[in-house]
C-alpha cells in the first residue's frame, strides 16, 4: 500500500538556492519528480486570502513536493535542507489516510487540498453533559473505524483527552481502544478546587446555602498518537497523529443531592455526598475544622479507612498558601493518614471559627 503526501517547504528569509529534501531511511519511500515553486507567492495566500496582499512577515513558499511511503510499521521521517538550515519531519505512515492524486491537480488551489491535515475514521463522545460536584468525573467515550485488510494489533493508537480551565494546570487522561469494537473510555477526574468553594456548615454543623457563582466549565479537547511499545495498557505517547481537537465545554454543577454530615468530635466535620455509589464512582469528601476560641489550632491529623471495595485516591487542602499537607497512603489504598501545619501560626487567628478544609 502507498500513501500519497504533499509536503510544502517555506522561509522566513527571501527566496535563495534551493531546497533538498529526503527521507532519513532511503527504504523509506521516493519522492516524484520535483517542482520549483519559487514563483509562488507568500504561504499566507495559500490559506484562502486569494488575490488579497500577503503578510509583511516575509514568509516564501519555497517548494512543493510529493512523496509516497511504503506500508511499514514504524513512522518514517523527511528531512529538508536549505542552505546552513535543517528540519525535520516524522510522517506516522500507516495512519495516514490514502487519498488518490488528481489528474488535473494543476491549480494552487487542488496542491493545497491535498496538504491539508487527514483525521482518522474517529468519533468521540462526551458521556455525560455536565459534572456534578458530587460525581466529579469526566468520561469520554472514543471509538475507532478499522482497515479490513489490516489486523487490528496493527492499527492500535493512543488517545490523549484534555480537561483545562482558566489558568489551571490542564488535566490529562489516555486509553487505547482494543478488541473488535474498537472502543474505550477516557477518565478523568476533576479536583474539588475546580468547583466553587463549598459552602461553610452553620454554627449547628448544617451545610451552608450555595452561594451564586458565575458558570464555571471545563474545556475538553483530544489528541492521537502512536503508541509507544507494544503494552497498550499504559498507553505511552511516541509520535502524533492527530493534533489537539477541541471536543466540548463541559459545565461544573452543584451536587444533585445533598451531603450528609459526620462529626468525630466537636471540632471536625465530614461532609459525605448522599448519593449511589457505583463501579468506578468517584467522590469528593469536604472535611472542615472548626476552631473554638481560646483554642488555637496550629495543626491536626485526620486518618481515614475505607472498607472493602472502596479506595483512597487522594487529598487537597484548600487553602495551600496558610496551610502545609502531607499525605500517607497505604499500598493497597485503604488506610490514608493527612497531616495538616499552619504555615505561620498567629494567635490572632484563635478568633476565626472555620479553618480552610481538606478533601
Amino acid at each position: 500500500m502507498e500513501v500519497w503526501v504533499l509536503l510544502a517547504i517555506t522561509t522566513i528569509a527571501g527566496v535563495a538556492g534551493t531546497v533538498e529534501v529526503h527521507f532519513e531511511n532511503k527504504d523509506g519511500g521516493f519522492f516524484l519528480k520535483h517542482t520549483p515553486r519559487q514563483h509562488y507567492p507568500a504561504v499566507a495566500d495559500l490559506s484562502g486570502l486569494g488575490g488579497k496582499e500577503s503578510p509583511s512577515d516575509g514568509s516564501t513558499l519555497l517548494s512543493i513536493d510529493r512523496f509516497t511511503v511504503f506500508q511499514t510499521s514504524q513512522p518514517m521521517s523527511v528531512r529538508a535542507t536549505y542552505g546552513p538550515f535543517s528540519t525535520k519531519q516524522t510522517v506516522p505512515a500507516r495512519y495516514i489516510v490514502p487519498d488518490p492524486l488528481p489528474m488535473n491537480a494543476s491549480s494552487l488551489s487542488l496542491d493545497m487540498d491535498l496538504s491539508g491535515g487527514h483525521h482518522l475514521d474517529m468519533s468521540a463522545h462526551v458521556v455525560r453533559p455536565e459534572i456534578p460536584r458530587d460525581s466529579p468525573v469526566l468520561r469520554v467515550l472514543f471509538h475507532t473505524g478499522a482497515d479490513p485488510r489490516l489486523p487490528r494489533h496493527q492499527q492500535q493508537v493512543c488517545i490523549l483527552v484534555h480537561a483545562a480551565m482558566g489558568d489551571r494546570p490542564a488535566l490529562t487522561a489516555a486509553c487505547s481502544p482494543d478488541g473488535e469494537d474498537g472502543v474505550c473510555l477516557a477518565e478523568i477526574t476533576v479536583p474539588a478546587s475546580w468547583w466553587a468553594p463549598l459552602p461553610l456548615p452553620d454554627a449547628s454543623g448544617r451545610p451552608g446555602k450555595p452561594v451564586k457563582t458565575p458558570q464555571r466549565s471545563v474545556k475538553v479537547s483530544y489528541s492521537v498518537l502512536e503508541p509507544r511499545g507494544s503494552d497498550l495498557a499504559e498507553c505511552l505517547p511516541r509520535v502524533q497523529i492527530q493534533p489537539v481537537t477541541p471536543l466540548a465545554s463541559v459545565p461544573l454543577t452543584h451536587a444533585r443531592s445533598q451531603y450528609r454530615e459526620v462529626r468525630t468530635d466537636d471540632m471536625l466535620i465530614m461532609m459525605l455526598p448522599h448519593s449511589a455509589l457505583f463501579p468506578r464512582s468517584r467522590i469528593h469528601v469536604p472535611v472542615f475544622l472548626q476552631a473554638k476560641p481560646g483554642f488555637p489550632v496550629s495543626g491536626f491529623m485526620l486518618r481515614a479507612r475505607v472498607k472493602s471495595g472502596l479506595r483512597v485516591l487522594g487529598a487537597e487542602c484548600s487553602d495551600r498558601e496558610s496551610w502545609n499537607m502531607s499525605l500517607d497512603i497505604n499500598p493497597k489504598h485503604t488506610v490514608a493518614t493527612v497531616t495538616a501545619f499552619r504555615r505561620s501560626f498567629d494567635s490572632d487567628m484563635a478568633e476565626k471559627r472555620i479553618v480552610p478544609r481538606v478533601e
